[in-house]
C-alpha cells in the first residue's frame, strides 16, 4: 500500500500548501480476479501482469489530481525552481481505472496505426496533452508514449522502470506532470529513471512542505 500511503501523505501537503488550488483524491476499491476475467472476455485481450496486480492490489481505480493557484504563484513571484533555476509551472497526478480500459484501448489503437514505436505496448492511462503512459506487453517496463510528429526520439521512450517502481516513486513526489518535459526534469542525468533524490526532487519535496 506504499502508493496510497505517499498519495495520501502529499494529498494533505497540498490542501495546505499556499499555491496549491486544488486537490481531489478518490479511490474505489480493489477489483476481483473475476471482474479482470470478464474484462478480458469482453475486449478479447490480457492486461499486462503489472497492471492486473494494480487492479487486484491496489485499486480498480484511482483519480488523484492537483493545479497550483497561478494567479498567488504570479502575485508572489514564488515560482518552483529546478535545479537549474528555472520555474517550472505544472500540475499533477493520476487517474486509472480498470472500468476505462476500453476507451484506452480505442484511443491508444488509431495512434499505434502511424505510431510504430506504440506498437507492443499497452496503456495505463491517458495525459493530459494527448500522449500516455503505456507498458512494454514483453518487457513490462513503462513507457512514456508521445503523440507528435516532432518527437520522434521520445514516442516511445522507456522510463526504465517497472509499473509498480515508477508509481511509488512517482507517487512520493505527488504525481508531478506526467508531461516529458516535467518527468525528465526529476531524472538524473543520462538516466531515464524518474528518482526523489535527484536536486529537483529534493527541491520539490522540501517545496511542497510550504
Amino acid at each position: 500500500m506504499t502508493i496510497i500511503n505517499n498519495i495520501e501523505q502529499c494529498h494533505s501537503l497540498l490542501r495546505e500548501h499556499p499555491y496549491i488550488s486544488e486537490t481531489n483524491f478518490n479511490i474505489q476499491p480493489k477489483a476481483s480476479n473475476l471482474e479482470i476475467s470478464q474484462i478480458e472476455s469482453r475486449l478479447k485481450i490480457e492486461f499486462p501482469e503489472s497492471l492486473k496486480r494494480l487492479f487486484l492490489e491496489i485499486a480498480s481505480e484511482l483519480k488523484f489530481t492537483w493545479v497550483f493557484d497561478d494567479e498567488r504563484l504570479e502575485d508572489d513571484d514564488c515560482y518552483f525552481q529546478t535545479e537549474d533555476g528555472e520555474d517550472l509551472y505544472f500540475g499533477g497526478g493520476v487517474i486509472w481505472s480498470m472500468n476505462n480500459v476500453e476507451q484506452l484501448l480505442q484511443s491508444h489503437s488509431l495512434w499505434s496505426e502511424t505510431r510504430e514505436k506504440w506498437q507492443g505496448t499497452f496503456p495505463v492511462f491517458h495525459i493530459a496533452n494527448g500522449d500516455m503512459i503505456g507498458v512494454d506487453i514483453k518487457s513490462e517496463k513503462v513507457m512514456y508514449l508521445s503523440h507528435e510528429d516532432d518527437e520522434e526520439e521520445i514516442q516511445s521512450f522507456q522510463l526504465n522502470q517497472n509499473l509498480e517502481q515508477f508509481f511509488t516513486v512517482w507517487s512520493l513526489l505527488a504525481c508531478p506532470g506526467p508531461e516529458f518535459w516535467i518527468l525528465d526534469s526529476f531524472m538524473h542525468e543520462n538516466s531515464s529513471k524518474i528518482s526523489s533524490d535527484t536536486l529537483t526532487g529534493t527541491r520539490w519535496l522540501e517545496y511542497l512542505k510550504g
